[in-house]
């Protein structure tokens, strides 16, 4: 049986909320998704309200994201977006996937304040991968690989040509 997912009714009217662009509402529903919510008793002794039991201890992987259907680059905008917006917050910042040191994040209400004189700045942003010598910046920033590669292309291309002309 499926669990539900619940969302304050004002988020819908949210200005937050309304501004938000498709992937970044898919992540967001993700997010509510992987929260648990437990119901303790008000400080006051009135009532109860809900809170999110595992909220800073969240993982949600770019591997997970792509098995989803959202690929990279859509998935670190949508980050980026929700932090901004005060959806999100990391909590820890990991190292990557191989290393086992994945990223965890709160879910903030730090949403109902955009757009208002109270400013939200998060505690941690998402830090830009600095790393160099990775991936294709390291190939085309290397002028003797980038030559290499252009070559190999061009001999592709060429390759391609005779048998086209020889049909």
């Amino acid at each position: 049986m499926a669990r539900p997912i619940w969302i304050k009714r004002s988020l819908f009217n949210s200005k937050a909320f309304r501004s938000l662009s498709r992937w970044g509402l898919l992540v967001l529903f993700d997010f509510y998704k992987k929260r648990s919510m437990k119901e303790l008793k008000k400080k006051d002794g009135r009532g109860t309200e809900w809170v999110i039991k595992n909220n800073g201890q969240i993982v949600y992987p770019y591997s997970e994201a792509e098995r989803g259907g959202i690929c990279r680059r859509n998935f670190r905008n949508a980050i980026d977006e929700l932090i901004d917006k005060g959806f999100l917050e990391i909590n820890h910042p990991g190292g990557g996937g191989k290393k086992g040191d994945l990223t965890t994040y709160f879910i903030r209400d730090e949403w109902e304040n955009y757009g208002s004189e109270k400013k939200f700045t998060p505690l941690k942003k998402r830090e830009p991968d600095t790393r160099e010598g990775r991936g294709w910046a390291a190939i085309w920033n290397d002028p003797k690989q980038r030559a290499k590669l252009l070559d190999k292309r061009r001999a592709k291309l060429h390759d391609k040509r005779k048998v086209q002309s020889s049909v």
